[in-house]
């Protein structure tokens, strides 16, 4: 299905200016583009078989289409900076940006399931990534359990969120002599393995 993969990533506006001719961009398996600057429709017209991959903050369609947007902005309309932090004090971000690596990896699954989907339709198709979707599957237990319990998940500090419906928390930040270390404690085949190599590490 990769072999003699053709991925064009648009960066030039003159590339997709308004009644440019999209010849290049139907030449390529997957077009990639982190603007909603060419349309799908166009595209398809010149190639229905090539895959139009669009990632912007929060999609191509709704009230917020076309609104720029920060990694810190997208992480707070998604919910994650809200669970980030101690509790009854200020949200905390994460020290390096999640949203590109997030996104890219929804962007990246999605021309994969398209270029999937054309081995037996023929056709291409239009792969749209939000960032701020994408970034609220960062902590899926809170929409899960909001779905289901309809409980509200609130910041725990050091504690992990989502891992036990009767509220037991299990520990995730654990102050060193030298800064602080991560690590969940789990049961299970994970919790095996994980307490394995902290073990052998000790």
């Amino acid at each position: 299905m990769l072999d003699g993969l053709r991925v064009l990533e648009v960066t030039s506006n003159a590339a997709v200016a308004p009644g440019s001719d999209p010849t290049r961009a139907a030449s390529a398996d997957v077009v990639v583009q982190t603007e909603d600057r060419l349309g799908y429709d166009r595209l398809a017209t010149a190639n229905p078989r090539t895959i139009l991959v669009t990632i912007t903050p929060y999609g191509t369609t709704g009230p917020l289409a076309g609104v720029p947007a920060s990694d810190l902005e997208v992480t707070a309309a998604s919910g994650c900076l809200w669970l980030a932090g101690e509790p009854g004090r200020t949200p905390v971000r994460t020290t390096l940006p999640q949203s590109p690596y997030w996104t890219g990896m929804y962007a990246a699954l999605g021309a994969l399931a398209a270029l999937a989907a054309r081995e037996r339709s023929g056709r291409g198709q239009h792969v749209d990534v939000s960032a701020q979707a994408a970034m609220a599957t960062v902590h899926p237990p809170a929409i899960v359990f909001w779905e289901t319990l309809r409980e509200e998940h609130r910041r725990l500090g050091p504690y992990l969120i989502g891992r036990s419906v009767v509220g037991a928390t299990f520990r995730n930040i654990w102050p060193c002599a030298d800064g602080y270390l991560a690590f969940a404690i789990q049961g299970g085949p994970i919790g095996r393995h994980t307490g394995r190599m902290l073990a052998d590490w000790m």
